[in-house]
Formats: C-alpha cells, sequence, structure tokens
C-alpha cells in the first residue's frame, strides 16, 4: 500500500495566499483565465508566506513511506518552488507533480492506495478507480474549497492519521 498526500491546503494553506485580495479583486470567471493567473504568480512566495497546516512538515519528516502528490499549473515555477521549498524544510519523501490537466490517477495507480486529498471530486476519483480516500481539512469542515461536501470519505484534520496506517 502507498500513502500520497496533496500540497496546497493539506501540507501548506498556499491557497490563502494564491487566491488572496488581488485576486479576487480581478473577478476572473474564466477557468483559462484562472488558470493563467495561478501559473503567473510568484510561487516561491507564495509558498515562503503560506503557513504549514498541522505540522504537516515534521510530521512527513517521520513519515517516509508518504509521497507528495501535488497538481501544478507549470513545472517551471510552481513545480519548482514546490520541490525547492520540501528540499529546503529538509523533506526527503518522493515528490510527485501531476500537471493540472491530468487526473492524479493518471499519474500513479490508486489500487488499494491511500491518497489524503482536500478536495471531493479528486478524492471520488482516486476512489472510482479503486483506491482508499480519505478527505483532509484543516478546519474539521465537511465542505471542500470548491463547496462541495465530504459525505462518503473518512475525515482528519492532521498527517498524524497515518501514523497508524501500516
Amino acid at each position: 500500500m502507498r500513502k500520497y498526500v496533496d500540497c496546497d491546503g493539506v501540507i501548506f494553506d498556499s491557497e490563502f495566499w494564491l487566491f488572496d485580495d488581488e485576486y479576487r479583486s480581478l473577478k476572473i470567471k474564466e477557468e483559462a483565465d484562472k488558470i493563467k493567473y495561478i501559473q503567473t504568480r510568484d510561487w516561491t512566495e507564495i509558498l515562503r508566506k503560506s503557513e504549514i497546516i498541522s505540522d504537516a512538515i515534521n510530521i512527513l519528516k517521520e513519515l517516509r513511506d508518504v509521497a507528495i502528490l501535488t497538481k501544478v499549473h507549470s513545472m517551471e515555477n510552481e513545480g519548482v518552488a514546490k520541490i525547492r521549498i520540501f528540499r529546503s524544510l529538509g523533506v526527503k519523501n518522493e515528490i510527485i507533480l501531476c500537471p493540472f490537466t491530468v487526473k492524479k490517477t493518471d499519474v500513479v495507480d490508486p489500487r488499494g492506495n491511500i491518497l489524503v486529498d482536500d478536495t471531493v471530486h479528486n478524492l471520488d476519483d482516486w476512489k472510482e478507480k479503486g483506491g482508499i480516500p480519505i478527505f483532509f481539512n484543516m478546519n474539521n469542515s465537511d465542505i471542500d474549497g470548491w463547496g462541495r461536501t465530504n459525505t462518503d470519505y473518512p475525515k482528519i484534520k492532521s498527517l498524524e492519521y497515518l501514523k497508524k496506517i501500516r
């Protein structure tokens, strides 16, 4: 069994800095414009300013059997920044970058493996493909960032939970 953990909204509260006042002032409606906005942001700065959620970095350092599986909107900007921040913080876990145009299940085999994610549609696809989904919400809410309600998956608010799974 492999264990995978999402980055944004699970390890780093990067969405707080990504979708900030500047983003809200732009009133972006089109998905293509949202992607372009995400691609051009300074990801090094976003991650540097982002809060680490529930001691996730220290927990990851203890859980060497967990891989970070994260969507990226640009390899050169977001992907590089994520790799560099994890390595600078001493995280040696495998980091798997998933291009935003494909599903996480297209990049890794979910069958019999765990995914901890804060987005219900990612978990739905994971389960549909034979994986074990775990819903993460740092505020202990049942609603994800897209407004979807988690009614089907175990919910956690700390990666400490993964220490119990062998």
